[in-house]
């Protein structure tokens, strides 16, 4: 047996020392898992409240569009009433019928209720909007004439 002063004791505090950082390792990579797995369900709870969320938001603007597309629909066909009652108001039996119901009397046409229209092609109302500026230029020449 060789026994040789020092290294015995030595020794044992070694595999002593050896024994618990194992075991601080143990718990210390234990905590890390357990940290992790905390942060992966984190992230993963706050991509599905995110997601349901959305999905929600969705779903509302989803509805409001339904809404307005059927508001759209009532509408056109409003107008399309209302069009069909304007093309029967303006028929000839119509008004025929409008003057008898409310018993409206004829009076015959006065000179002053007659309009003369005239149509003219771009080139004629060109040369009647320069003959009025020239009116107009010389007229005001003559009021404020040579003094």
């Amino acid at each position: 047996m060789n026994i040789q002063p020092g290294n015995s004791s030595g020794r044992k505090k070694t595999s002593l020392q050896r024994q618990n950082g194992t075991q601080n390792g143990a718990v210390g990579g234990l905590f890390v898992r357990v940290v992790r797995m905390a942060a992966v369900v984190l992230v993963a709870g706050a991509f599905f409240h995110t997601y349901i969320k959305f999905d929600q938001e969705i779903n509302v603007a989803s509805a409001e569009i339904e809404a307005i597309n059927q508001r759209m629909k009532d509408l056109d066909l409003q107008i399309q009433v209302l069009d069909n009652r304007y093309e029967e108001c303006c028929t000839l039996e119509f008004i025929e019928r409008q003057i008898a119901r409310f018993n409206l009397p004829l009076v015959e046409l006065r000179q002053d209720q007659q309009i003369v229209m005239h149509l003219y092609s771009k080139e004629q109302l060109a040369r009647l909007a320069a003959s009025r500026r020239s009116y107009y230029r010389t007229a005001e020449n003559n009021r404020f004439g040579k003094r």
